[in-house]
């Protein structure tokens, strides 16, 4: 189920959604993505101006998500479900932690980068489009 904000096509999110989410799990080598996806809480809202997770919610931008191709959505939600399958907001709590970090803006966006290079790496070499931008 997607919480959501006001001012949203509710029925237009839920459709790409779901289409996005069957799609990789009808797909032998995305399915356990799917399942990541099916098993985190997801919230539509336009305070974020793409998608994003804390390992526990999916946050999703409405119009960025339903501006995507289908190949796209399914590609963003893969995307996601990898940073929660990598441990990525956890690793990064725990190093901020570890290393005293008192201001972790100057770095998340670094870590962000980096992990996402690894993971769009990944998803391209499985043959899923990457949105462009």
């Amino acid at each position: 189920m997607i919480a959501m904000d006001a001012n949203i096509d509710v029925n237009a999110l839920r459709r790409e959604f779901q289409n996005a989410l069957s799609t990789l799990l009808l797909n032998d080598s995305t399915f356990i993505l799917g399942m990541i996806v099916k098993a985190v809480r997801v919230v539509a809202t336009n305070d974020e101006p793409t998608l994003s997770t804390d390992g526990k919610v999916l946050r999703i931008n409405p119009s960025f998500f339903l501006g995507a191709s289908p190949q796209e959505r399914m590609f963003l939600l893969a995307h996601e479900a990898m940073h929660i399958a990598r441990l990525d907001p956890t690793r990064f709590k725990n190093y901020v932690e570890r290393k005293g970090i008192l201001n972790i803006a100057d770095i998340q966006p670094l870590y962000n980068i980096a992990a996402d290079a690894k993971i769009n790496t990944e998803l391209v070499n499985m043959n899923m489009k990457m949105p462009k931008g």
